[in-house]
Protein backbone atom coordinates (compact mmCIF):
# COMPACT_ATOMS: atom_id res chain seq x y z
CA UNK A 1 0.00 0.00 0.00
CA UNK A 2 2.86 2.39 0.80
CA UNK A 3 4.28 1.92 -2.72
CA UNK A 4 0.84 2.61 -4.22
CA UNK A 5 0.49 5.84 -2.22
CA UNK A 6 3.94 7.00 -3.36
CA UNK A 7 3.03 6.20 -6.97
CA UNK A 8 -0.23 8.16 -6.76
CA UNK A 9 1.54 11.13 -5.15
CA UNK A 10 4.21 11.11 -7.87
CA UNK A 11 1.60 11.05 -10.65
CA UNK A 12 -0.27 13.96 -9.06
CA UNK A 13 2.82 16.11 -8.63
CA UNK A 14 3.99 15.69 -12.22
CA UNK A 15 0.47 16.27 -13.49
CA UNK A 16 -0.25 12.82 -14.97
CA UNK A 17 -3.91 11.79 -14.54
CA UNK A 18 -4.33 8.48 -12.76
CA UNK A 19 -6.42 7.10 -15.63
CA UNK A 20 -3.54 7.62 -18.07
CA UNK A 21 -1.13 5.43 -16.08
CA UNK A 22 -0.52 2.27 -18.12
CA UNK A 23 -1.55 -0.72 -16.03
CA UNK A 24 -0.53 -4.30 -16.65
CA UNK A 25 -2.15 -7.49 -15.40
CA UNK A 26 0.88 -8.03 -13.18
CA UNK A 27 -0.07 -4.84 -11.32
CA UNK A 28 -3.38 -6.32 -10.13
CA UNK A 29 -3.98 -7.68 -6.66
CA UNK A 30 -5.73 -11.06 -6.64
CA UNK A 31 -7.97 -12.99 -4.21
CA UNK A 32 -9.64 -16.36 -4.49
CA UNK A 33 -13.02 -16.17 -2.77
CA UNK A 34 -16.25 -18.12 -2.38
CA UNK A 35 -19.59 -16.83 -3.69
CA UNK A 36 -22.20 -16.54 -0.93
CA UNK A 37 -24.94 -14.61 -2.74
CA UNK A 38 -25.71 -13.16 -6.18
CA UNK A 39 -27.91 -10.06 -6.00
CA UNK A 40 -28.20 -9.16 -9.67
CA UNK A 41 -26.18 -9.09 -12.86
CA UNK A 42 -23.33 -7.00 -11.48
CA UNK A 43 -23.24 -7.58 -7.70
CA UNK A 44 -22.20 -10.62 -5.62
CA UNK A 45 -21.39 -11.33 -1.97
CA UNK A 46 -18.22 -13.29 -1.26
CA UNK A 47 -16.33 -14.86 1.64
CA UNK A 48 -12.56 -14.49 1.78
CA UNK A 49 -10.20 -17.19 2.97
CA UNK A 50 -9.92 -15.47 6.36
CA UNK A 51 -13.74 -15.80 6.70
CA UNK A 52 -14.38 -12.06 6.24
CA UNK A 53 -17.17 -11.16 3.85
CA UNK A 54 -17.75 -8.29 1.46
CA UNK A 55 -20.18 -7.18 -1.21
CA UNK A 56 -18.54 -6.92 -4.64
CA UNK A 57 -19.54 -4.65 -7.52
CA UNK A 58 -18.17 -5.97 -10.81
CA UNK A 59 -15.83 -3.55 -12.54
CA UNK A 60 -16.45 -2.65 -16.16
CA UNK A 61 -20.17 -3.42 -16.40
CA UNK A 62 -23.63 -2.08 -15.55
CA UNK A 63 -26.53 -4.54 -15.43
CA UNK A 64 -30.15 -3.52 -15.69
CA UNK A 65 -31.69 -3.11 -12.26
CA UNK A 66 -33.47 -5.59 -9.99
CA UNK A 67 -36.22 -3.98 -7.90
CA UNK A 68 -38.13 -4.96 -4.78
CA UNK A 69 -41.47 -3.19 -5.22
CA UNK A 70 -41.83 -2.97 -9.01
CA UNK A 71 -41.01 -5.35 -11.86
CA UNK A 72 -37.35 -5.79 -12.67
CA UNK A 73 -35.93 -3.91 -15.62
CA UNK A 74 -35.96 -5.79 -18.88
CA UNK A 75 -32.71 -7.79 -19.24
CA UNK A 76 -32.09 -7.74 -15.45
CA UNK A 77 -33.18 -11.36 -14.95
CA UNK A 78 -31.17 -12.57 -17.96
CA UNK A 79 -28.01 -10.89 -16.64
CA UNK A 80 -28.51 -12.33 -13.15
CA UNK A 81 -29.05 -15.84 -14.49
CA UNK A 82 -26.00 -15.62 -16.74
CA UNK A 83 -23.84 -14.45 -13.82
CA UNK A 84 -24.99 -17.50 -11.85
CA UNK A 85 -24.11 -19.76 -14.79
CA UNK A 86 -20.67 -18.24 -15.35
CA UNK A 87 -19.64 -18.31 -11.67
CA UNK A 88 -21.28 -21.60 -10.78
CA UNK A 89 -23.49 -19.85 -8.25
CA UNK A 90 -23.39 -19.90 -4.45
CA UNK A 91 -20.54 -21.99 -3.02
CA UNK A 92 -18.33 -21.67 -6.08
CA UNK A 93 -14.80 -20.29 -6.01
CA UNK A 94 -14.10 -17.21 -8.12
CA UNK A 95 -11.19 -14.81 -8.54
CA UNK A 96 -11.25 -11.08 -7.76
CA UNK A 97 -8.71 -8.64 -9.17
CA UNK A 98 -8.07 -4.91 -8.79
CA UNK A 99 -5.20 -2.44 -8.89
CA UNK A 100 -6.28 -0.23 -5.98
CA UNK A 101 -8.14 -2.22 -3.34
CA UNK A 102 -9.55 0.99 -1.83
CA UNK A 103 -11.91 1.68 -4.76
CA UNK A 104 -15.53 1.33 -3.72
CA UNK A 105 -18.85 1.94 -5.45
CA UNK A 106 -20.91 4.31 -3.34
CA UNK A 107 -23.64 5.20 -5.85
CA UNK A 108 -26.40 3.41 -3.98
CA UNK A 109 -26.92 1.96 -0.49
CA UNK A 110 -24.16 -0.15 1.03
CA UNK A 111 -20.68 0.58 -0.35
CA UNK A 112 -19.48 -2.20 -2.62
CA UNK A 113 -15.87 -2.96 -3.48
CA UNK A 114 -15.08 -2.51 -7.16
CA UNK A 115 -13.46 -5.69 -8.45
CA UNK A 116 -12.90 -7.51 -11.73
CA UNK A 117 -14.42 -10.99 -11.56
CA UNK A 118 -12.73 -14.01 -13.14
CA UNK A 119 -13.40 -17.73 -13.18
CA UNK A 120 -11.18 -20.65 -14.11
CA UNK A 121 -12.20 -22.07 -17.48
CA UNK A 122 -10.85 -25.53 -16.56
CA UNK A 123 -8.13 -25.36 -19.22
CA UNK A 124 -5.56 -23.29 -17.39
CA UNK A 125 -6.98 -19.93 -18.46
CA UNK A 126 -9.35 -17.44 -16.87
CA UNK A 127 -12.59 -15.91 -18.11
CA UNK A 128 -13.25 -12.23 -17.42
CA UNK A 129 -16.88 -12.64 -16.38
CA UNK A 130 -17.92 -9.02 -16.86
CA UNK A 131 -16.31 -8.86 -20.28
CA UNK A 132 -18.04 -12.08 -21.30
CA UNK A 133 -21.42 -10.61 -20.35
CA UNK A 134 -20.75 -7.43 -22.35
CA UNK A 135 -19.75 -9.55 -25.35
CA UNK A 136 -23.08 -11.37 -25.06
CA UNK A 137 -25.01 -8.10 -24.96
CA UNK A 138 -26.39 -8.75 -21.46
CA UNK A 139 -24.95 -5.69 -19.67
CA UNK A 140 -23.63 -2.23 -20.51
CA UNK A 141 -19.94 -1.40 -20.55
CA UNK A 142 -19.09 0.91 -17.65
CA UNK A 143 -15.49 2.24 -17.90
CA UNK A 144 -13.76 3.18 -14.66
CA UNK A 145 -11.65 6.30 -14.16
CA UNK A 146 -8.71 4.69 -12.32
CA UNK A 147 -9.15 0.94 -12.87
CA UNK A 148 -8.49 1.34 -16.58
CA UNK A 149 -6.77 -1.89 -17.57
CA UNK A 150 -9.74 -3.45 -19.38
CA UNK A 151 -11.68 -0.30 -20.35
CA UNK A 152 -10.91 -0.65 -24.05
CA UNK A 153 -11.79 -4.34 -24.00
CA UNK A 154 -15.22 -3.57 -22.52
CA UNK A 155 -15.88 -0.80 -25.04
CA UNK A 156 -14.85 -3.00 -27.97
CA UNK A 157 -17.11 -5.77 -26.72
CA UNK A 158 -20.06 -3.42 -26.39
CA UNK A 159 -19.61 -1.87 -29.81
CA UNK A 160 -19.46 -5.33 -31.37
CA UNK A 161 -22.56 -6.50 -29.48
CA UNK A 162 -24.46 -3.36 -30.50
CA UNK A 163 -23.46 -3.83 -34.15
CA UNK A 164 -24.80 -7.38 -34.00
CA UNK A 165 -28.04 -6.26 -32.24
CA UNK A 166 -27.96 -9.02 -29.63
CA UNK A 167 -29.94 -9.02 -26.37
CA UNK A 168 -29.78 -5.45 -24.99
CA UNK A 169 -29.16 -4.18 -28.50
CA UNK A 170 -32.24 -5.80 -30.02
CA UNK A 171 -34.70 -2.87 -29.88
CA UNK A 172 -37.73 -5.17 -29.69
CA UNK A 173 -36.28 -7.87 -27.39
CA UNK A 174 -38.58 -7.05 -24.48
CA UNK A 175 -41.61 -6.37 -26.67
CA UNK A 176 -42.64 -4.12 -29.51
CA UNK A 177 -42.66 -0.71 -27.91
CA UNK A 178 -44.45 2.47 -28.91
CA UNK A 179 -43.61 3.73 -32.41
CA UNK A 180 -41.50 0.66 -33.04
CA UNK A 181 -41.17 1.64 -36.69
CA UNK A 182 -39.56 5.01 -35.86
CA UNK A 183 -35.98 5.49 -37.06
CA UNK A 184 -34.34 7.16 -34.06
CA UNK A 185 -30.74 8.31 -33.95
CA UNK A 186 -28.75 9.84 -31.10
CA UNK A 187 -25.43 11.62 -30.69
CA UNK A 188 -23.77 13.20 -27.67
CA UNK A 189 -21.50 16.19 -27.20
CA UNK A 190 -19.54 14.68 -24.33
CA UNK A 191 -16.70 17.21 -24.28
CA UNK A 192 -18.01 20.71 -23.60
CA UNK A 193 -16.05 23.64 -24.99
CA UNK A 194 -13.57 24.82 -22.36
CA UNK A 195 -13.76 23.56 -18.77
CA UNK A 196 -16.58 21.00 -18.60
CA UNK A 197 -17.30 21.84 -14.95
CA UNK A 198 -17.85 25.49 -15.82
CA UNK A 199 -19.98 24.69 -18.86
CA UNK A 200 -22.38 21.90 -17.90
CA UNK A 201 -24.80 22.85 -20.68
CA UNK A 202 -21.88 22.44 -23.08
CA UNK A 203 -22.64 18.75 -22.74
CA UNK A 204 -25.81 17.76 -24.57
CA UNK A 205 -27.63 14.87 -26.21
CA UNK A 206 -29.46 15.12 -29.53
CA UNK A 207 -32.11 12.66 -30.66
CA UNK A 208 -33.29 12.79 -34.27
CA UNK A 209 -36.39 11.17 -35.74
CA UNK A 210 -35.29 10.13 -39.22
CA UNK A 211 -38.73 8.92 -40.24
CA UNK A 212 -41.47 6.43 -39.53
CA UNK A 213 -43.93 8.91 -38.07
CA UNK A 214 -44.07 11.21 -35.05
CA UNK A 215 -42.92 9.69 -31.74
CA UNK A 216 -44.34 10.43 -28.30
CA UNK A 217 -41.39 10.45 -25.91
CA UNK A 218 -43.56 10.81 -22.81
CA UNK A 219 -41.80 9.02 -19.94
CA UNK A 220 -39.10 7.59 -22.17
CA UNK A 221 -35.83 7.21 -20.28
CA UNK A 222 -32.47 8.75 -21.16
CA UNK A 223 -29.53 7.42 -19.16
CA UNK A 224 -25.78 6.96 -19.11
CA UNK A 225 -23.72 3.90 -18.22
CA UNK A 226 -24.14 4.66 -14.52
CA UNK A 227 -27.49 5.31 -12.84
CA UNK A 228 -28.13 8.85 -14.02
CA UNK A 229 -31.69 9.02 -15.39
CA UNK A 230 -33.69 11.64 -17.27
CA UNK A 231 -37.38 11.03 -17.99
CA UNK A 232 -38.92 12.96 -20.86
CA UNK A 233 -41.84 15.09 -19.67
CA UNK A 234 -45.38 13.97 -20.43
CA UNK A 235 -46.46 15.42 -23.75
CA UNK A 236 -43.01 15.42 -25.34
CA UNK A 237 -43.33 14.62 -29.05
CA UNK A 238 -40.54 14.28 -31.60
CA UNK A 239 -41.92 14.90 -35.07
CA UNK A 240 -40.60 13.01 -38.06
CA UNK A 241 -37.48 14.73 -39.44
CA UNK A 242 -36.94 16.82 -36.30
CA UNK A 243 -34.35 16.81 -33.53
CA UNK A 244 -34.70 17.27 -29.78
CA UNK A 245 -31.80 18.46 -27.62
CA UNK A 246 -31.33 17.66 -23.93
CA UNK A 247 -28.79 19.93 -22.25
CA UNK A 248 -27.27 18.42 -19.14
CA UNK A 249 -27.37 21.57 -17.02
CA UNK A 250 -30.23 23.82 -15.95
CA UNK A 251 -32.55 25.99 -18.02
CA UNK A 252 -36.16 26.48 -19.07
CA UNK A 253 -37.65 23.79 -21.27
CA UNK A 254 -38.98 25.13 -24.56
CA UNK A 255 -40.18 23.20 -27.59
CA UNK A 256 -37.50 20.74 -28.61
CA UNK A 257 -35.01 22.03 -26.05
CA UNK A 258 -34.97 20.33 -22.65
CA UNK A 259 -32.70 20.48 -19.60
CA UNK A 260 -31.57 17.56 -17.44
CA UNK A 261 -30.86 19.79 -14.42
CA UNK A 262 -27.46 18.39 -13.42
CA UNK A 263 -25.00 20.55 -11.49
CA UNK A 264 -21.86 18.96 -12.93
CA UNK A 265 -20.86 17.26 -16.20
CA UNK A 266 -21.87 13.66 -16.76
CA UNK A 267 -19.57 12.31 -19.43
CA UNK A 268 -15.91 11.47 -18.94
CA UNK A 269 -13.66 12.87 -21.65
CA UNK A 270 -10.76 10.48 -21.10
CA UNK A 271 -12.21 6.99 -20.73
CA UNK A 272 -15.37 6.84 -22.83
CA UNK A 273 -18.98 6.32 -21.83
CA UNK A 274 -22.39 5.95 -23.38
CA UNK A 275 -25.92 7.35 -23.53
CA UNK A 276 -29.02 5.23 -24.04
CA UNK A 277 -32.64 5.99 -24.93
CA UNK A 278 -35.15 3.46 -23.60
CA UNK A 279 -38.85 3.31 -24.29
CA UNK A 280 -41.14 3.28 -21.22
CA UNK A 281 -41.21 0.47 -18.64
CA UNK A 282 -42.12 -2.33 -18.41
CA UNK A 283 -40.90 -2.67 -22.02
CA UNK A 284 -37.67 -0.74 -21.57
CA UNK A 285 -35.89 -1.59 -24.81
CA UNK A 286 -32.88 0.46 -25.89
CA UNK A 287 -34.22 2.30 -28.94
CA UNK A 288 -31.18 4.46 -29.65
CA UNK A 289 -27.67 4.54 -28.22
CA UNK A 290 -24.37 6.31 -28.50
CA UNK A 291 -20.96 5.19 -27.19
CA UNK A 292 -17.62 6.95 -27.46
CA UNK A 293 -14.92 6.87 -28.53
CA UNK A 294 -15.34 4.73 -31.61
CA UNK A 295 -13.04 1.68 -31.47
CA UNK A 296 -14.77 -0.80 -33.80
CA UNK A 297 -15.42 -0.19 -37.53
CA UNK A 298 -14.40 3.46 -37.26
CA UNK A 299 -15.17 4.75 -40.71
CA UNK A 300 -17.57 7.47 -41.78
CA UNK A 301 -19.39 8.27 -45.06
CA UNK A 302 -17.94 11.81 -45.12
CA UNK A 303 -14.31 10.67 -45.27
CA UNK A 304 -12.66 11.82 -48.49
CA UNK A 305 -15.50 14.21 -49.36
CA UNK A 306 -14.31 17.49 -47.82
CA UNK A 307 -11.17 19.62 -47.80
CA UNK A 308 -10.23 22.30 -45.24
CA UNK A 309 -8.13 25.42 -45.36
CA UNK A 310 -7.69 28.14 -42.75
CA UNK A 311 -6.77 31.79 -42.90
CA UNK A 312 -5.01 31.80 -39.56
CA UNK A 313 -3.23 35.15 -39.85
CA UNK A 314 -5.70 38.02 -39.70
CA UNK A 315 -4.57 41.30 -41.21
CA UNK A 316 -2.67 43.31 -38.62
CA UNK A 317 -1.88 42.29 -35.05
CA UNK A 318 -4.01 39.24 -34.24
CA UNK A 319 -4.09 40.21 -30.56
CA UNK A 320 -6.25 43.24 -31.39
CA UNK A 321 -7.53 42.36 -34.85
CA UNK A 322 -11.12 41.62 -35.79
CA UNK A 323 -11.50 37.85 -35.20
CA UNK A 324 -13.41 37.65 -38.47
CA UNK A 325 -10.04 38.18 -40.12
CA UNK A 326 -9.52 34.52 -39.28
CA UNK A 327 -11.69 31.98 -41.07
CA UNK A 328 -11.94 28.33 -42.13
CA UNK A 329 -13.31 27.03 -45.40
CA UNK A 330 -14.84 23.59 -45.91
CA UNK A 331 -15.13 22.53 -49.53
CA UNK A 332 -17.35 19.69 -50.69
CA UNK A 333 -15.14 17.87 -53.21
CA UNK A 334 -17.65 15.07 -53.78
CA UNK A 335 -20.44 14.70 -56.30
CA UNK A 336 -23.22 14.68 -53.71
CA UNK A 337 -24.65 17.13 -51.19
CA UNK A 338 -23.22 16.59 -47.70
CA UNK A 339 -24.66 17.43 -44.28
CA UNK A 340 -22.42 18.49 -41.37
CA UNK A 341 -25.14 18.32 -38.69
CA UNK A 342 -23.47 15.40 -36.88
CA UNK A 343 -19.92 16.73 -37.08
CA UNK A 344 -17.74 19.24 -35.23
CA UNK A 345 -15.01 21.66 -36.25
CA UNK A 346 -12.13 21.91 -33.77
CA UNK A 347 -9.13 24.12 -33.18
CA UNK A 348 -6.32 23.58 -30.72
CA UNK A 349 -5.96 23.27 -27.76
CA UNK A 350 -8.19 20.16 -27.77
CA UNK A 351 -11.54 20.89 -26.17
CA UNK A 352 -11.01 24.66 -26.07
CA UNK A 353 -12.57 25.71 -29.38
CA UNK A 354 -15.44 23.69 -30.88
CA UNK A 355 -17.85 24.78 -33.62
CA UNK A 356 -21.15 22.96 -34.04
CA UNK A 357 -23.16 22.90 -37.27
CA UNK A 358 -26.45 23.15 -35.36
CA UNK A 359 -28.20 26.15 -36.90
CA UNK A 360 -30.48 23.92 -38.98
CA UNK A 361 -28.66 24.77 -42.20
CA UNK A 362 -25.62 22.53 -42.44
CA UNK A 363 -25.56 21.22 -46.01
CA UNK A 364 -22.98 21.90 -48.72
CA UNK A 365 -23.73 21.14 -52.36
CA UNK A 366 -21.08 19.58 -54.64
CA UNK A 367 -18.07 21.89 -55.22
CA UNK A 368 -19.52 24.53 -52.90
CA UNK A 369 -17.60 26.07 -50.00
CA UNK A 370 -18.79 26.88 -46.50
CA UNK A 371 -16.79 29.60 -44.72
CA UNK A 372 -16.72 29.84 -40.92
CA UNK A 373 -15.52 33.17 -39.57
CA UNK A 374 -14.00 33.03 -36.10
CA UNK A 375 -15.83 36.14 -34.89
CA UNK A 376 -19.49 37.10 -34.68
CA UNK A 377 -22.15 37.67 -37.30
CA UNK A 378 -25.39 36.34 -38.75
CA UNK A 379 -25.28 32.83 -40.20
CA UNK A 380 -26.43 32.13 -43.73
CA UNK A 381 -26.44 28.88 -45.68
CA UNK A 382 -22.72 28.92 -46.51
CA UNK A 383 -21.37 31.61 -44.19
CA UNK A 384 -21.15 30.82 -40.46
CA UNK A 385 -19.75 32.57 -37.41
CA UNK A 386 -17.93 30.85 -34.54
CA UNK A 387 -18.87 33.62 -32.13
CA UNK A 388 -15.44 34.29 -30.61
CA UNK A 389 -14.43 37.68 -29.25
CA UNK A 390 -10.77 37.26 -30.21
CA UNK A 391 -8.64 35.47 -32.76
CA UNK A 392 -7.99 31.83 -31.83
CA UNK A 393 -5.67 30.44 -34.53
CA UNK A 394 -1.93 30.57 -33.91
CA UNK A 395 0.21 32.19 -36.60
CA UNK A 396 3.13 29.86 -35.91
CA UNK A 397 1.83 26.30 -35.56
CA UNK A 398 -1.72 24.98 -35.25
CA UNK A 399 -4.32 22.59 -36.60
CA UNK A 400 -8.03 22.52 -37.36
CA UNK A 401 -10.06 19.40 -38.04
CA UNK A 402 -13.57 18.07 -38.54
CA UNK A 403 -14.58 14.90 -36.75
CA UNK A 404 -17.60 12.91 -35.67
CA UNK A 405 -18.97 12.95 -32.13
CA UNK A 406 -17.41 9.50 -31.69
CA UNK A 407 -13.98 10.90 -32.52
CA UNK A 408 -13.50 9.77 -36.14
CA UNK A 409 -11.36 12.44 -37.84
CA UNK A 410 -12.78 13.29 -41.27
CA UNK A 411 -10.38 15.96 -42.55
CA UNK A 412 -7.76 18.30 -41.15
CA UNK A 413 -5.57 21.24 -42.06
CA UNK A 414 -2.36 22.06 -40.20
CA UNK A 415 0.35 24.64 -40.53
CA UNK A 416 3.10 25.31 -41.27
CA UNK A 417 3.83 22.62 -43.80
CA UNK A 418 6.61 20.36 -42.48
CA UNK A 419 6.69 17.46 -44.96
CA UNK A 420 6.52 17.36 -48.76
CA UNK A 421 6.24 21.13 -48.86
CA UNK A 422 5.88 21.69 -52.55
CA UNK A 423 3.00 23.10 -54.52
CA UNK A 424 2.04 22.60 -58.12
CA UNK A 425 1.86 26.37 -58.69
CA UNK A 426 5.57 26.80 -58.00
CA UNK A 427 7.36 27.82 -61.19
CA UNK A 428 4.12 28.71 -62.97
CA UNK A 429 3.82 32.37 -61.98
CA UNK A 430 6.04 35.43 -61.83
CA UNK A 431 5.41 38.50 -59.68
CA UNK A 432 6.36 42.11 -60.24
CA UNK A 433 5.33 45.30 -58.46
CA UNK A 434 5.05 49.00 -59.17
CA UNK A 435 5.92 50.15 -55.66
CA UNK A 436 6.49 53.87 -56.36
CA UNK A 437 3.22 55.58 -57.31
CA UNK A 438 3.27 58.86 -59.20
CA UNK A 439 3.32 61.73 -56.75
CA UNK A 440 2.52 61.12 -53.09
CA UNK A 441 2.15 57.36 -52.50
CA UNK A 442 -0.09 57.87 -49.51
CA UNK A 443 -2.76 59.62 -51.56
CA UNK A 444 -2.50 57.51 -54.74
CA UNK A 445 -2.85 53.84 -53.65
CA UNK A 446 -3.87 52.74 -57.15
CA UNK A 447 -0.55 54.11 -58.39
CA UNK A 448 0.88 51.03 -56.68
CA UNK A 449 0.08 47.60 -58.11
CA UNK A 450 1.24 43.98 -58.25
CA UNK A 451 1.27 41.90 -61.43
CA UNK A 452 0.88 38.11 -61.43
CA UNK A 453 1.99 36.58 -64.75
CA UNK A 454 0.95 33.04 -65.64
CA UNK A 455 4.08 31.76 -67.37
CA UNK A 456 2.77 28.21 -67.74
CA UNK A 457 0.68 26.49 -70.39
CA UNK A 458 -2.11 25.74 -67.89
CA UNK A 459 -4.92 27.90 -66.58
CA UNK A 460 -4.16 28.45 -62.91
CA UNK A 461 -6.51 29.17 -60.02
CA UNK A 462 -5.41 31.34 -57.10
CA UNK A 463 -8.45 30.54 -54.90
CA UNK A 464 -6.38 28.80 -52.22
CA UNK A 465 -3.50 31.26 -52.17
CA UNK A 466 -2.73 34.56 -50.48
CA UNK A 467 -0.88 37.61 -51.77
CA UNK A 468 1.10 39.33 -49.00
CA UNK A 469 3.33 42.30 -48.40
CA UNK A 470 5.51 43.42 -45.51
CA UNK A 471 5.26 43.73 -42.55
CA UNK A 472 4.26 40.06 -42.28
CA UNK A 473 0.58 39.73 -41.39
CA UNK A 474 -0.23 43.40 -42.00
CA UNK A 475 -1.43 43.35 -45.62
CA UNK A 476 -3.16 40.28 -47.06
CA UNK A 477 -5.05 39.91 -50.33
CA UNK A 478 -7.40 36.98 -50.86
CA UNK A 479 -8.50 35.68 -54.25
CA UNK A 480 -12.03 35.01 -53.05
CA UNK A 481 -14.26 37.02 -55.37
CA UNK A 482 -15.21 33.96 -57.41
CA UNK A 483 -12.97 34.91 -60.37
CA UNK A 484 -9.48 33.76 -59.46
CA UNK A 485 -8.20 32.06 -62.61
CA UNK A 486 -5.49 33.26 -65.00
CA UNK A 487 -5.23 31.70 -68.49
CA UNK A 488 -1.80 30.84 -69.95
CA UNK A 489 0.39 33.87 -70.71
CA UNK A 490 -2.16 36.25 -69.16
CA UNK A 491 -1.54 38.72 -66.32
CA UNK A 492 -3.67 39.57 -63.32
CA UNK A 493 -3.09 43.05 -61.87
CA UNK A 494 -3.96 43.89 -58.28
CA UNK A 495 -4.20 47.62 -57.57
CA UNK A 496 -3.56 48.58 -53.97
CA UNK A 497 -6.52 50.96 -53.69
CA UNK A 498 -10.25 50.60 -54.25
CA UNK A 499 -12.23 49.75 -57.38
CA UNK A 500 -14.47 47.16 -58.99
CA UNK A 501 -12.96 43.75 -59.60
CA UNK A 502 -13.02 42.14 -63.02
CA UNK A 503 -11.59 38.81 -64.15
CA UNK A 504 -7.97 40.01 -64.38
CA UNK A 505 -8.11 43.31 -62.55
CA UNK A 506 -8.45 43.30 -58.76
CA UNK A 507 -8.37 45.89 -55.98
CA UNK A 508 -6.70 45.33 -52.61
CA UNK A 509 -8.93 47.86 -50.89
CA UNK A 510 -6.29 49.87 -49.02
CA UNK A 511 -6.86 53.58 -48.46
CA UNK A 512 -3.23 54.54 -49.01
CA UNK A 513 -0.07 53.06 -50.53
CA UNK A 514 1.44 50.09 -48.68
CA UNK A 515 4.60 49.28 -50.67
CA UNK A 516 7.85 50.83 -49.51
CA UNK A 517 9.91 52.75 -52.06
CA UNK A 518 13.09 51.68 -50.33
CA UNK A 519 13.11 47.97 -49.50
CA UNK A 520 10.13 45.65 -49.55
CA UNK A 521 8.69 42.44 -50.87
CA UNK A 522 5.45 40.87 -52.11
CA UNK A 523 4.86 37.13 -52.24
CA UNK A 524 2.24 34.48 -52.76
CA UNK A 525 1.99 31.40 -50.58
CA UNK A 526 -0.43 28.66 -49.69
CA UNK A 527 -2.57 28.72 -46.55
CA UNK A 528 -0.17 26.28 -44.91
CA UNK A 529 2.81 28.51 -45.63
CA UNK A 530 4.39 27.08 -48.80
CA UNK A 531 6.09 29.88 -50.72
CA UNK A 532 4.95 29.87 -54.36
CA UNK A 533 6.46 33.07 -55.80
CA UNK A 534 7.89 36.36 -54.58
CA UNK A 535 9.27 39.67 -55.77
CA UNK A 536 11.58 41.83 -53.71
CA UNK A 537 13.34 45.12 -54.18
CA UNK A 538 16.03 46.25 -54.47
CA UNK A 539 17.41 42.78 -53.57
CA UNK A 540 16.16 39.36 -54.63
CA UNK A 541 13.39 38.32 -52.31
CA UNK A 542 13.75 35.87 -49.48
CA UNK A 543 10.72 34.76 -47.50
CA UNK A 544 10.62 36.52 -44.13
CA UNK A 545 10.00 34.62 -40.87
CA UNK A 546 6.40 34.49 -39.63
CA UNK A 547 5.19 37.06 -37.16
CA UNK A 548 5.77 35.73 -33.64
CA UNK A 549 2.80 36.25 -31.37
CA UNK A 550 3.73 36.55 -27.68
CA UNK A 551 3.11 33.31 -25.85
CA UNK A 552 0.66 33.63 -22.94
CA UNK A 553 2.18 33.07 -19.53
CA UNK A 554 1.54 29.57 -18.28
CA UNK A 555 -0.70 29.36 -15.25
CA UNK A 556 0.55 26.73 -12.81
CA UNK A 557 -1.96 23.93 -12.30
CA UNK A 558 -3.26 23.56 -8.79
CA UNK A 559 -2.43 20.18 -7.23
CA UNK A 560 -5.23 18.67 -5.24
CA UNK A 561 -4.18 16.26 -2.55
CA UNK A 562 -7.70 15.34 -1.43
CA UNK A 563 -7.63 11.91 -3.17
CA UNK A 564 -4.33 11.14 -1.47
CA UNK A 565 -5.65 12.15 1.94
CA UNK A 566 -8.72 9.99 1.42
CA UNK A 567 -6.47 7.07 0.55
CA UNK A 568 -4.33 7.59 3.65
CA UNK A 569 -7.40 7.71 5.87
CA UNK A 570 -8.82 4.39 4.61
Amino acid sequence: MKQMILLILTLMIVGIPLHSFALDESDLQTWTVTVTHISDGDTIDVRFQDDTEDRIRLLGIQAMEVHEDVPNDCHADEATQRLIELTGGVGSEVILKVWDESVYNTYTGTPRAWRYLFVDDGNGSEINVGLKMVEEGLVLAFPHTTETLYNDDFMIAQQNAAANKINLWNDSYCSDGPSQEAQLEMWVNWDAEGDDYENVNGEWIKIKNNGGGDVSLSQWLLRDSALNYFYFPVGTTLSSGNTITVYLGSGSDSGNTLYWGLSEPLFKNEIGNGAYLLDPAPDGDIRASFTYPCIVNCTDPLEGKIELIANYDAAGDDAIADPNGEWIEIKNISAETIDLEKYMLHALPIGSHIFYFNDGNSTIAPNEIMRIYVGQGTNTALVKYWGKDNCILSNTEDKIWVDTFTGIEIADFSWPCVENCTDFLQGKIDLSANYDAAGDDTTNPNGEWVNIDNISTDTIDLKNYILKSLPTGSHLFYFDDGASTIPPNETMRIYIGNGTNTALTKYWGESSGILSNGEDMVWIDTYDGILVACYGWPETCEKPPPFQEPEPEATPSAITFAPLLQLLLK
